[in-house]
């Protein structure tokens, strides 16, 4: 089966539409979350949530920015492409394709961890008489 640019393009295009809406749902939930643990305790105050890209910047930080910018400036110059320019901008990918692979690993790795304590706490619990 052969997948033309097209019809990946639109599945693509789907996979992004439908992470953001996730996304903002999530952020949705956890505001309701968070009012309706302020109406049971006024102490806790509400704090709103954070811009999705203020939360970007946050996380990632530098790690994810400085090739993205150093993608642009390579990508606006207006002169000859040099071995030096190709070993940039090779160098500037693969730090992102690896940071972004190592992201996703994290987060799978984060969440069996979480699992496997959630089950070993469960045995360590005494059974009910």
């Amino acid at each position: 089966m052969d997948a033309s640019t097209n019809q990946i393009i639109s599945i693509a295009g789907i996979l992004v539409a439908a992470l953001v809406a996730l996304a903002i749902a999530h952020m949705q939930r956890k505001q309701i979350r968070q009012v309706e643990l302020y109406r049971q305790n006024p102490e806790v105050g509400l704090k709103p949530p954070l811009h999705p890209i203020t939360r970007f910047v946050v996380n990632y930080g530098l790690v994810a920015i400085c090739p993205v910018l150093s993608l642009i400036y390579e990508f606006s110059l207006s002169r000859p492409v040099t071995r030096l320019d190709v070993l940039n901008i090779a160098t500037n990918v693969s730090v992102l394709v690896t940071w972004s692979l190592l992201s996703v690993v994290h987060f799978l790795v984060s969440g069996a961890m979480k699992d496997i304590l959630k089950t070993m706490r469960s045995f360590d619990k005494p059974p009910k008489s």
